[in-house]
């Protein structure tokens, strides 16, 4: 397998999903990037464990297994691959070579086809939508909720929630907390401890985050 070195992949852990989530694995294609030869190939993981591996219309069959929520277990022919998390979206799946700082990195087919197909754009798309992605001034949480800036993390899905927005608040004394918006109805939710709180709106979801923050001294 094709490997690179990619720092990034290091600062991103809090926005990733871990490995043990076989919904969004096993809904996409799955292209290694090879930028050495341009060979584009295609991994589908099959919920059953089989792994089907597509070039130029040629299929082999091989198989897959998660260890744990970290780790994966991929056999080819008679080679046995382990593998660390790296970084996992419906975009991009990064997986560290076990012992080494390298990453096999796989792309959701239809973004490999139209704009992530190379290290560079990678790199910049990470940058871009994880690192340095702010929110439009216009969607800023006014000050007087003391809050500094609401970031948008990344669309999630859970069968208890359906699918919800992610989102990082930072409030002005300097504490970072999730948030949640669901797609159904737009009501915001927190997890607390082992309940989770629906919110009506954003405003008594913040009101109730900022009853738990520590008090000026």
């Amino acid at each position: 397998m094709k490997t690179f070195a990619l720092n990034i992949i290091r600062d991103l852990q809090d926005y990733s999903y871990k490995l043990d989530n076989t919904f969004l694995l096993t809904n996409y294609h799955w292209v290694m990037l090879d930028e050495l030869n341009g060979i584009k190939t295609t991994y589908l993981f099959r919920q059953n464990g089989e792994l089907i591996i597509a070039l130029n219309g040629m299929v082999e069959r091989a198989s897959w297994e998660n260890i744990d929520a970290s780790t994966m277990l991929i056999d080819i022919r008679k080679q046995s691959y382990l593998f660390r998390h790296g970084f996992f979206d419906e975009n991009i799946l990064a997986l560290k070579i076990d012992g080494k700082n390298e990453y096999a990195i796989f792309i959701n087919e239809a973004k490999y086809d139209q704009e992530i197909n190379n290290l560079d754009a990678v790199s910049t798309f990470l940058n871009r939508y994880f690192l340095h992605q702010f929110v439009a001034p216009n969607e800023l949480i006014p000050r007087e909720e003391n809050v500094i800036y609401k970031r948008f993390i990344k669309d999630r899905y859970t069968f208890k929630m359906g699918w919800f927005k992610e989102y990082r608040i930072t409030f002005a004394g300097g504490a970072r907390i999730n948030i949640y918006q669901k797609v159904s109805n737009g009501k915001y939710f927190v997890y607390d401890k082992k309940k989770i709180l629906l919110f009506e709106n954003k405003q008594d979801c913040l009101k109730h985050l900022e009853m738990d923050l520590p008090k000026a001294g």
